[in-house]
């Protein structure tokens, strides 16, 4: 079958575009997987590192609660420390268990294996220290010889922990440089496939280049031998170019090789070209692909200038757009003071927007500070001035002042009733708090109660010896810490009284049987009554 100049042309169209998309097509997959690579420490690495950080952060915070808790003189900060050191616990193994989900290989897990059993080696040991540290403040006077013992145990205790505490430290320092090679080695893939691709585009793209060579060198010389056509028909033709018809379709004689009718063909040969290269472009770009341009060199006189004035112009508005996504992203950064050169004419307002954003940012960062400022002075009335946003951020100042606002309102709920305890009104009612606020609740509930209950006793135990039962004592063991002393002070009290009249009514009853010299003995201070 003879191929027509019209045949050869559409051939070559078809193996350009045919070249083109295995090229794009070829170029994608390669990209594809030259990300998955490199994402690697995106999708996998930071998140480990994050776990890791977090989960040994909380357990050297848990370590500084547990050492505290052996240095606290009373039994109540004690209490408060061992559930510090819980919620702490349960924190760190929370993130510690978080890991699992990024883990990768044999020994990633060894290491963290390593790390659970010394964890679990470590928390274990706790519940000893915190028993030790809590028995060192309840000793009676009877058992303050033991304390000397106890300090000693409590030591040798924490000496025993602390090593394990500083190998788990090392662990998660062992651990976290593994991470971080792993996170090298996908970068160090991600190189790797990188070169391969570029030289399989490369290669693709001299194949595509030989292809289009042979067919264009055919196509040419198709078109030297093509047939001419009338002058008015060119005329014609001409004119639709000039008006942008370049699909014009006429008919060249198979042995003409100078005529204007192949220089015609040739011309929307080029045009064609021209503007497949500009429909081709402008797609590759809107896949986000902004690093391709027009080839210069497939065009020569002015169509080459125009690519490469295209060339310029898409240049310019990427370089543009690069420069400002560098500020919005030191903004994201956290840093509000990077510059952004001031473009000219109607690219200004891009400045308008970029410090427009800058400058509310940096309003609320110096509102929020202010407020900061001003409540540890004790000026908890300020707030943040929500008049002085719009939209999203009158949002966040609304929000950040509700939140404070919350706050004080707790605590001034809490004070009142701490206040009326102090004022002897032991049946004032505590708001009920939502959340973890709730330990709020529990702490004054418990003050409350106790208290109560010590009142009760006290009135319990006077109506008793009333009735004659001189017997009747507080019950200690109902107690505990502070309250417990305060119990065993009041029978102490009342046992000495007792003891005091019990002696005053013996030499009474011998003043009764006639002997008259019976000592008494010296009573202390005001006792000395006699």
């Amino acid at each position: 079958m003879k191929l027509t100049v019209a045949k050869r042309i559409t051939l070559l169209i078809l193996a350009t575009g045919l070249g083109l998309v295995l090229l794009v097509g070829v170029n994608i997959y390669l990209i594809n997987e030259v990300f998955q690579k490199a994402n690697f420490s995106t999708i996998n690495t930071v998140p480990a590192l994050q776990s890791l950080g977090e989960a040994n952060s909380l357990f050297q915070r848990a370590r500084i609660n547990l050492i505290r808790h052996t240095t606290a003189t009373d039994i109540q900060a004690k209490q408060k420390l061992e559930l510090a050191f819980e919620d702490r616990k349960a924190l760190s193994l929370k993130a510690f268990k978080a890991y699992e989900t990024t883990l990768v290989g044999g020994k990633d897990k060894e290491l963290y294996d390593q790390e659970k059993e010394m964890l679990e080696d470590y928390f274990s040991k706790v519940p000893k220290i915190f028993a030790l540290s809590r028995s060192s403040v309840l000793l009676s006077p009877e058992e303050s010889a033991n304390q000397v013992s106890i300090t000693a145990n409590i030591r040798a205790e924490l000496e025993s922990i602390d090593a394990i505490g500083v190998a788990i430290a090392k662990k998660f320092e062992e651990h976290t440089k593994y991470n971080i090679e792993l996170g090298n080695n996908g970068a160090s893939a991600a190189l790797a496939g990188k070169n391969v691709a570029v030289w399989i585009a490369l290669a693709i793209s001299i194949l595509l280049l030989l292809v289009i060579t042979v067919l264009g060198v055919l196509t040419k010389n198709a078109i030297l031998r093509a047939i001419g056509a009338e002058p008015a028909d060119l005329a014609v033709i001409a004119r639709g170019f000039a008006e942008g018809n370049l699909n014009t379709k006429f008919d060249v004689k198979s042995d003409d090789t100078t005529s204007i009718a192949s220089s015609i063909r040739l011309l929307q040969s080029t045009l064609n070209e021209l503007v497949i290269s500009l429909k081709t472009i402008s797609a590759q770009h809107d896949a986000g692909d902004i690093d391709e341009r027009v080839d210069v060199k497939r065009f020569r006189g002015g169509y080459a200038e125009m690519a490469t004035g295209i060339n310029k112009m898409v240049e310019g508005h990427i370089e543009m757009n690069e420069k400002a996504m560098a500020v919005v992203q030191a903004f994201g950064e956290g840093n509000f003071d990077a510059p952004l050169e001031k473009f000219p004419g109607k690219k200004a307002i891009i400045n308008q927007c970029i410090e427009q954003v800058r400058g509310n940012i940096k309003h609320f960062i110096i509102d929020m500070n202010n407020m900061a400022k001003e409540h540890d002075a004790g000026n908890v009335e300020v707030l943040i001035d929500v008049a002085s946003y719009k939209g999203a951020y009158a949002d966040m100042a609304r929000g950040v002042n509700s939140m404070v606002l919350g706050h004080i309102d707790v605590s001034n709920k809490s004070i009142s009733v701490v206040k009326g305890f102090g004022e002897g009104n032991f049946d004032i009612p505590l708001a009920k708090f939502p959340g973890k606020k709730a330990l709020i609740n529990e702490a004054v509930e418990n003050t409350r109660s106790n208290i109560k209950a010590f009142i009760a006793d006290m009135n319990e135990m006077a109506k008793q010896h009333e009735l004659g039962d001189i017997d009747v004592k507080i019950d200690e063991k109902k107690y505990q810490g502070v309250y417990a002393d305060m119990a065993d002070g009041v029978n102490q009290m009342v046992a000495g009284h007792l003891n005091v009249k019990r002696k005053a009514l013996g030499v009474v009853s011998r003043f009764g049987e006639g002997d008259f010299d019976v000592p008494l003995e010296k009573f202390p201070g005001k006792k000395n009554l006699r």
